[in-house]
């Protein structure tokens, strides 16, 4: 047999790695989708299961960063994948993160059968959602290097790594508020155990972090493809959808009447940001820093909007209202919105503004691990 005929093995180890990441891009968005569901069913009151719908989902998503893990760490021991800096830390990470998901796969079947409905932010939970995020950001490091890579074997890839890219982002994003969700969201009190925070912790927690994390990932989402307009609008959309087709559309009526609303409020202000930091009409160089500090600060200041429908729990909770089911989500919503509006939009527009001081530290060193470092050695190797 001519082993020369079967394509798959005439690929560098290097495109091979790629098409790992790919897979793990596809398993993140995957799994964060599955994770965000799960906990639509609880509140819906679903029968109670390790095999559910949307834990199938789930673990299907860590099932395939699994094995791509797994692959990834024989291409570890490869020369060509050791030169490369954001690739080989790629893989390390995807290691760490599988290993933490699966084993919160066995316990957490465990616990369900010990102690039923277990919370939001059980021992088993917060593994996986560490692992998912640490997956995550695996992903996405791995296939910034590659679009960023300048050997001449994978350029003709970077247009499929950029598409990849734009999920690998958006779950990535959506992970990062579903950490926490997971410490600031009052579903943690189950009948063993109460592992909620008390409110007030959880409403600044939230007010701290959910605009940041809006703010921080805007910019890395324009910084990835250098500024480009609409990429950044584009990845806000991936997570708007699915944001409404697993915390939102599975409500039925309960919730759903405010996706017209829900869309053009936190799109439009997207869009506004994304005109004002990467349109070529708009954008002079010498302004470029205050645009950036205007598009962090819009983007922080809509989170309240940006997290419907779950964020109404914390805040709903935080001005006592009455929230005992999703039948009082959108009505508490409704009546508390004007004073939860003059409350978060100036604490989500300064964190946002924070969050641009955070994100040129984080930049740097983005810029010092993929670019130079990668591009220096895969010159060398090149030569």
């Amino acid at each position: 047999m001519n082993y020369r005929n079967i394509k798959f093995l005439t690929y560098s180890d290097l495109e091979i790695s790629l098409f790992i990441l790919i897979v793990s891009a596809i398993g993140s968005f995957i799994q964060i989708a599955g994770g965000s569901w799960d906990v639509t069913s609880h509140l819906l009151n679903q029968p109670e299961s390790f095999f559910t719908p949307s834990h199938n989902i789930l673990y299907s998503g860590i099932g395939l960063i699994v094995i791509s893990a797994g692959i990834g760490s024989f291409l570890l021991r490869k020369k060509e994948i050791k030169q490369y800096t954001s690739i080989s830390l790629s893989f390390k990470l995807l290691i760490i993160g599988s290993f933490l998901s699966l084993i919160a796969g066995p316990f957490d079947y465990l616990w369900h059968q010990i102690f039923g409905f277990d919370g939001l932010l059980s021992p088993t939970h917060i593994t996986l959602t560490t692992g998912m995020l640490i997956n995550s950001v695996a992903v996405f490091i791995g296939l910034y290097g590659v679009i960023n890579n300048k050997n001449n074997t994978i350029s003709r890839w970077k247009n499929l790594a950029k598409l990849f890219l734009i999920p690998s982002l958006s779950s990535l994003w959506f992970t990062s508020i579903w950490y926490v969700f997971m410490f600031v969201l009052p579903f943690s009190e189950s009948e063993f155990f109460n592992f909620n925070l008390n409110i007030y912790s959880a409403t600044l927690i939230a007010s701290i972090f959910l605009p940041l994390v809006n703010s921080i990932m805007f910019l890395c989402s324009s910084k990835v493809f250098d500024n480009v307009f609409g990429y950044a609008f584009i990845i806000v959309y991936l997570f708007v959808l699915v944001n409404t087709f697993s915390n939102i559309i599975p409500t039925g009526d309960l919730l759903s009447p405010l996706i017209p609303w829900y869309l053009v409020t936190v799109l439009g202000a997207s869009l506004l940001a994304d005109i004002l930091l990467n349109s070529r009409f708009i954008r002079i160089n010498t302004q470029f820093k205050n645009n950036k500090l205007i598009a962090a600060s819009i983007v922080g200041a809509i989170f309240y909007f940006f997290n419907y429908p779950m964020i109404v729990w914390t805040y709903g909770t935080f001005l006592n209202s009455n929230l005992e089911s999703l039948n009082d989500v959108l009505p508490t919503f409704l009546n508390t919105i004007v004073s939860i509006t003059f409350i978060t939009i100036p604490v989500g527009a300064v964190m946002g503004l924070i969050g641009y001081f955070i994100f040129s530290k984080i930049e740097n060193s983005l810029n010092v691990l993929i670019r130079e470092k990668n591009n220096s050695k895969v010159m060398k190797s090149d030569h």
